[in-house]
């Protein structure tokens, strides 16, 4: 069964500027998410989409697939599974497993992408999401509605201790898992059935601000100090 990972890097973001480009100690977020690919040995072809020659560039010299994705596609409110599914179009590929692999998610390690294909070897289902533990417990939120106020679940959830709560999970963006003829025909990473594989908030780290990544890059020197 072929079983392929695409890396979507899009050339513009709102929050960095060129932010696929940009490095944690001395490589690109997309060179680390490339590697942490190649070191999981699991994939037959790594494909990097994106519009923009300067990354497309980078891509080659990585030693990656490359798909010249549609600037249609590659807008701020543009999907991930709308790319994902134009590569498997441009490719010609309908059935094996397709793994999304985002450059945003600096610390997911190629064991994690290892452990999550595992998960989905062993599982009758048709995708795997990582997902993290969320930081603030949604049953501990108001929903605003009509100028009326509405508690997520119910208002003794507010002054609960937080372990006495069922815990709460968020996709964390670093790996999507999906049957291919699935992803096709459901349009969706979460193709139906599908299980979680949760991963540590630290790994699970979203670049989106410059904030994110001077963070990113300050766990990164304590790491190799």
């Amino acid at each position: 069964m072929k079983k392929i990972a695409i890396i979507t890097a899009r050339g513009n973001s709102k929050g960095v500027h060129r932010k696929n480009l940009r490095k944690i100690g001395d490589d690109s977020l997309i060179a680390i998410t490339f590697k942490a690919a190649v070191t999981s040995n699991i994939f037959d072809s790594i494909i990097i989409s994106s519009d923009d020659d300067e990354i497309l560039i980078h891509a080659k010299l990585l030693g990656a697939d490359i798909v010249r994705r549609p600037s249609s596609l590659s807008q701020d409110d543009s999907k991930s599974i709308d790319a994902v599914l134009h590569v498997l179009e441009t490719m010609e590929i309908i059935q094996g497993e397709v793994t999304l692999l985002q450059p945003t998610s600096p610390f997911r390690t190629s064991e994690d992408i290892i452990n999550a294909h595992y998960k989905f070897d062993i599982s009758s289902v048709n995708s795997i999401i990582s997902v993290c533990e969320m930081n603030d417990h949604p049953y501990k939120s108001f929903i605003v509605q009509n100028s009326r106020v509405f508690p997520v679940r119910d208002f003794n959830d507010m002054e609960s201790p937080r372990q006495q709560l069922p815990l709460a999970v968020k996709p964390n963006g670093a790996i999507y898992i999906v049957s291919i003829a699935e992803c096709i025909e459901q349009k969706t990473f979460f193709a139906k059935p599908f299980q979680f594989y949760q991963m540590s908030k630290e790994a699970s780290l979203d670049i989106d601000t410059e904030f994110d990544l001077d963070f990113a890059n300050y766990i990164h020197s304590r790491r190799i100090s």
